[in-house]
């Protein structure tokens, strides 16, 4: 449902001139809400390729909750002393140092 939200929100002036596109819509809507339409779309589609990606996406949270420790520690050792704007704000550039892991 979301994602025809986000698609018609987006493209919705291009869509709406497209004969039978509100129709289709409804239907498509109808077939996700009352014949598990968005259970198939899910398992056949969805959980595949999610699944396909799995080990990216970790590794993505993993370095995702590393730069968030790491820029804690940094808040709070600062402490009263002020934040370097530019060491906090750095951005990353590659892998973390293996200090920060």
């Amino acid at each position: 449902f979301s994602g025809l939200y986000v698609v018609d929100t987006l493209l919705g002036f291009v869509l709406h001139w497209i004969p039978l596109y509100g129709t289709c819509k409804f239907l498509f809507m109808c077939f996700c809400a009352y014949v598990n339409g968005a259970t198939i779309i899910y398992s056949r589609y969805l959980r595949p390729y999610i699944a396909s990606k799995e080990e990216q996406i970790d590794e993505q949270i993993g370095r995702g909750v590393t730069f968030v420790q790491s820029r804690f520690k940094t808040s709070m050792t600062s402490g009263s002393q002020g934040i370097n704007s530019e060491e906090f704000m750095a951005p990353l550039e590659g892998d973390l140092p293996d200090e920060q892991l």
